[in-house]
């Protein structure tokens, strides 16, 4: 079980509450923040394998997150989360090495599937 923990990082609670009742269902330990440095100061030593970071948070960028969560984290595989999407943000996104970018609102068995693969199970 521990290697299916989870961070659900986004400053909107709603998501938060939707998404991780979704990943609960599937048997994934959930954790959820809205602060990247809040998040980062319970990251280390929890096993988390994959980060849902969404690109606005409460206290910086999510693209500024990635680094603090990997510097406490550094095989955490990110899914970046948006609610829109554009050129410039995409571009942003793909620099940042990151295993997954999905906008809000379509279909979520890619992000599923995201997830599994994050966790290093093959689905």
């Amino acid at each position: 079980m521990d290697g299916r923990r989870i961070l659900v990082l986004d400053a909107d609670r709603a998501f938060r509450e939707e998404i991780t009742g979704v990943l609960s269902d599937r048997g994934y330990q959930v954790e959820q923040r809205s602060s990247a440095r809040e998040a980062a100061r319970w990251l280390p030593g929890r096993n988390v394998r994959c980060a849902l970071v969404d690109v606005d948070l409460e206290d910086m960028s999510g693209l500024q997150a990635i680094a603090l969560l990997r510097a406490r984290s550094p095989a955490l595989k990110v899914i970046m989360t948006a609610n829109e999407n554009n050129r410039e943000r995409e571009a942003q996104v793909r620099r940042e090495d990151v295993l997954y970018y999905y906008v809000k609102g379509f279909d979520r068995a890619e992000l599923l599937q995201a997830i599994a693969g994050a966790v290093g199970e093959v689905k």
